[in-house]
């Protein structure tokens, strides 16, 4: 009778030891699943927080003061020779300029310059994204001479 309850006893405490690991088994699924979800939901955004200074030109007439704060702020860490992963189009009544890099930044503020921007002129702005959801461009299109 002894050894009859010494067995039930391990063999209860062997289902209750199988049913506690397989409740942390799903668990940890589970855990692995919200986590899976999380990190893609953090860096969808990631993204949007670090190109919402580009995407509120979608769409948007801008100055040209501000096409040209822009070129500073997002081109201005790239020299001659480097190139940003993002680039600004400028149609103006000159051409069609895109900038990659602080090259020609004197050239846009100077009068006279083809590549002149009025800094009271005004565009309407675009984003250009490639087959991946990335920005690679934001294009600018002059809509009025010189503020009018």
């Amino acid at each position: 009778m002894e050894n009859a309850l010494k067995g039930l006893l391990m063999a209860s405490g062997i289902i209750i030891t199988c049913v506690i690991i397989s409740i942390g088994f799903y668990t940890a699924r589970e855990a692995k699943q919200t986590a899976s979800q999380t990190a893609v939901y953090l860096s969808e955004f990631n993204r949007e927080l670090s190109e919402e200074g580009l995407t509120r030109y979608d769409g948007m007439e801008v100055a040209g003061s501000d096409i040209i704060n822009l070129i500073r702020r997002e081109l201005g860490e790239y020299g001659q020779g480097e190139s940003s992963y993002v680039a600004v189009t400028v149609i103006t009544g000159n051409g069609e300029y895109t900038y990659r890099n602080t090259e020609y930044l004197e050239q846009i503020r100077e009068y006279g310059s083809d590549r002149y921007i009025h800094p009271t002129a005004v565009f309407t702005g675009s984003v250009i994204r490639d087959g991946n959801d990335v920005i690679t461009c934001v294009s600018f299109r002059q809509i009025t001479r010189e503020g009018n």
